[in-house]
């Protein structure tokens, strides 16, 4: 199986700003790669990519492989002002708590640590 992600430089914090013609460095398993504004590349089963901030992407899987599972890993782990969305959406799925959570997400101590 392959993630196939998208890649173009932005601008932080994103303000619908794409930069389409500055090329993008990305490691992918340790090697760095110089690709183009909306080059699409293939990470092999095992294999990994480096995104820096400032890069614009995303991931999928080949028709062919159908099921991909992608992790990413923040540097600084607070998902409310690490992760930059190109459209609109919701980061989380919308959830109808039957009891209180026993974990919280990192954006979620405000909101039940009173």
């Amino acid at each position: 199986m392959a993630a196939v992600p998208w890649l173009c430089n932005c601008t932080l914090p994103l303000r619908g700003a794409l930069d389409i013609e500055k090329p993008v460095s990305v490691r992918m398993d340790g090697i760095t790669k110089i690709l183009q504004p909306g080059a699409v590349i293939e990470v092999e089963k095992g294999g990994s990519v480096t995104l820096t901030p400032g890069i614009c992407h995303s991931f999928w899987a080949k028709e062919s492989d159908r099921d991909l599972v992608v992790g990413e890993v923040s540097s600084v782990n607070d998902d409310t002002t690490d992760n930059v969305f190109f459209e609109p959406s919701d980061r989380y799925i919308q959830v109808d708590e039957d009891k209180a959570p026993q974990f919280y997400l990192c954006n979620e101590y405000g909101r039940f640590l009173k």
